[in-house]
């Protein structure tokens, strides 16, 4: 903190035996430099601080983000914590999500209106693109690129693409905004910011388990959550009643009536899809309970979804938008 003093000079008295000082006169003025979160105060003694924003703590004379996960102020309902500037959020994981794995394929977990949650491996070969999530009502697709090697697959890379042909790529490593895939900014997961661009606003965090979160919403649309996790990407989206008919490995699952669990006898039922073709039949299969979720068997999975249909060819949905196009980024 940068404070401006005073010098005051002594006073001597006329017997010299007895030399005093006069006390200090109290500061009036102080340098701000406390950041954008805060403001530098002066109190009646003269002593200088930092008055911060609710959710801010003055840290050696700057205005930082308070981090409320590490006290895990979440219930038990909402137990996934996940801090942003100045405050924080508590998750459900409720509506379609895939999370991490270390010895198996990518997992995914989807809830659908008024069903039990629904727990499924999803088996890629590396490099294969697949669609997670695109929804009509609001023009938007998520695609992921997987990765693998003999025994393991993951997820490597997703990419948004907003009806106004904005895109977002995210890498293990950091975040690129751009138009139709030509890179316009490179965002790196290290900082605690919020940035928007056209029209997705994205809030750069971390959550109680250090992974690095990236929250986007999209404007009048739901919000979908990205996070990275030794080498690999998860993705989520909670707000399922704001998608209309919405398809992909995790949006086909979510539609109201994409399945129905009957918990008394263990079954799914669904309209399941006859592999390599466009066409669905209605029927029955056993399903396990495990661990709060119902889990479907990895060679039951190709007939709940339409597997080839949602392959793709890249990681965004190019729109006829020009590439000369150039959308500021603002750091908000």
């Amino acid at each position: 903190m940068k404070l401006f003093t005073f010098s005051f000079a002594s006073a001597v008295f006329a017997q010299q035996e007895s030399r005093y000082f006069d006390p200090p006169e109290p500061s009036t003025t102080c340098v701000d430099d406390c950041g954008l979160y805060g403001a530098c105060v002066v109190d009646a003694a003269g002593n200088s601080y930092c008055s911060c924003d609710a959710g801010y703590e003055d840290i050696a004379g700057t205005c930082l983000d308070i981090d409320e996960c590490l006290t895990s102020p979440c219930p038990a309902s909402k137990p996934v914590c996940v801090n942003t500037l100045g405050s924080y959020s508590c998750s459900t994981m409720a509506g379609g999500s895939s999370y991490f794995n270390v010895y198996a394929d990518p997992h995914f977990k989807v809830t659908a209106p008024g069903q039990p949650t629904l727990c499924f491996n999803f088996q890629s070969g590396a490099g294969d693109i697949f669609t997670l999530l695109k929804d009509e009502l609001h023009d938007f697709t998520v695609n992921a690129k997987f990765g693998g090697d003999e025994k393991h697959s993951w997820i490597d890379e997703v990419g948004l693409t907003t009806n106004s042909g904005t895109t977002v790529k995210f890498s293990t490593e950091n975040i690129i905004l751009g138009k139709n895939g030509i890179e316009q900014l490179t965002l790196l997961y290290n900082k605690i910011d919020e940035w928007e661009f056209a029209d997705v606003f994205i809030q750069r965090n971390h959550d109680s388990h250090g992974k690095h979160v990236a929250l986007v919403h999209l404007r009048d649309g739901p919000t979908m959550r990205v996070h990275v996790h030794k080498n690999q990407l998860g993705f989520e989206v909670s707000e399922s009643e704001l998608l209309n008919e919405p398809k992909g490995i995790v949006g086909t699952l979510m539609a109201g009536d994409a399945y129905t669990i009957d918990e008394i006898k263990d079954t799914i039922k669904s309209k399941f899809w006859l592999p390599g073709t466009s066409q669905q039949i209605t029927t029955t299969m056993p399903i396990v309970k495990k661990k709060g979720c119902y889990t479907l068997d990895k060679n039951n999975v190709k007939f709940l979804l339409p597997v080839e249909d949602l392959r793709r060819p890249s990681l965004f949905e190019i729109r006829e938008v020009s590439p000369k196009m150039i959308i500021p980024a603002v750091e908000k």
